[in-house]
C-alpha cells in the first residue's frame, strides 16, 4: 500500500497541442502537475510547471517529461502519467494500489497490435512518423536482435515507481531512443524495456465510454472556429453520465466536420 503523498499525477502539454482536462473527482491527497510552455494556462486542480527548452521541439519536450519523471519529479516515489488528451474520472489511488509496490511499472497493452515492427509500418502509413527515420530505427533494432511479436504497449498511461533503479535505467534508455529515433514513444518503449531487462505489468484499462478511470478525447484541431467548437463539445461531455456521452458527441459531429471543411477551404 502506498502513501498518497508519494504519488504524483502528471501530464505535459506543449505548443497548445491539447485541451487541459480537469479530473472529474480529484483526490485531495494527490498532487496533479502539468508541464507546459504556456504561462496562461489556468486550473483549480492542476499545478503548472512552466518550462521552455528552445533546443527541443514541443513534441520532444513533451516526450522528455513523459519519459523522465525521476529527473523532474524526484520529490515523489511513484508517478501516474496521463497523455494530455486523457480525462481522469476514476480514483487513481485505487488504480495505483492494484499494481504497486508489486510491480515497478505498469502500462496498457496496445489494443490492435503486438509487434513493434507492425506499429512502425502503421505509423508510416498514417503519416505519424518519418519513413526514413522510422526505417533506420527499425533496422537498428533488428540488427540488435529485438524480436518480432515481442509485445506492444500503448503508452498513454504509465504507472511507475520512478525512483527504482531498473525503471530509471529503462526510462533513460527510452528517452534516448525516442529522441534519436523517429520521435514516436511507442516505437521505442518495448525496445528500451528489452534492452535494459525491465519486467513490466500489463495495465488492464480502457479509454472508451465503459472505462472506469479514463476517457480519451481528440487533440486540438487546427483552425480557430474548429478549436472552439471542439472545446465546447469536450466541456459538454466531461461530467456527462457515460450512457449519454455518445449521443452528445454524435449530435455535434456533423456540424463540426462542416466547420472543419470550411476552414480548410478558406485557408
Amino acid at each position: 500500500m502506498m502513501l498518497d503523498c508519494d504519488i504524483v499525477v502528471y501530464t505535459a502539454i506543449f505548443d497548445n497541442y491539447d485541451f487541459l482536462l480537469p479530473p472529474r473527482n480529484p483526490n485531495d491527497s494527490l498532487d496533479y502537475i502539468c508541464f507546459t510552455d504556456n504561462p496562461n494556462m489556468e486550473s483549480d486542480i492542476w499545478d503548472f510547471r512552466i518550462v521552455s527548452d528552445e533546443e527541443d521541439s514541443p513534441k520532444l519536450q513533451s516526450g522528455k517529461y513523459k519519459t523522465l519523471p525521476h529527473r523532474f519529479l524526484p520529490e515523489y516515489k511513484y508517478s501516474i502519467w496521463v497523455d494530455g488528451n486523457i480525462h481522469i474520472h476514476g480514483n487513481l489511488t485505487d488504480l495505483a494500489n492494484k499494481y504497486v509496490p508489486e510491480t515497478d511499472l505498469a502500462v496498457p497493452p496496445h489494443p490492435d497490435r503486438d509487434c513493434l515492427y507492425d506499429e512502425a509500418q502503421a505509423c508510416v502509413n498514417l503519416n505519424k512518423s518519418d519513413p526514413e527515420a522510422t526505417a533506420k530505427q527499425m533496422q537498428r533494432y533488428r540488427k540488435a536482435g529485438f524480436p518480432e511479436n515481442f509485445g506492444l504497449s500503448e503508452t498513454r498511461i504509465l504507472i511507475r515507481n520512478h525512483s527504482a533503479e531498473n525503471v530509471v535505467n529503462t526510462m533513460e534508455c527510452w528517452w534516448k531512443e525516442y529522441r534519436d529515433g523517429a520521435n514516436r514513444d511507442q516505437l521505442s518503449f518495448e525496445y528500451a524495456a528489452w534492452e535494459t531487462g525491465l519486467n513490466y505489468e500489463s495495465l488492464d484499462i480502457r479509454y472508451d465510454n465503459k472505462s472506469e478511470y479514463f476517457h480519451i478525447y481528440p487533440h486540438k484541431p487546427p483552425g480557430f472556429i474548429s478549436e472552439k467548437c471542439m472545446e465546447y463539445m469536450i466541456k459538454a461531455t466531461l461530467n456527462t453520465p457515460t450512457k449519454f456521452k455518445r449521443v452528445i458527441w454524435l449530435s455535434f459531429l456533423y456540424p463540426y466536420f462542416v466547420i472543419r471543411k470550411f476552414e480548410r477551404f478558406i485557408s
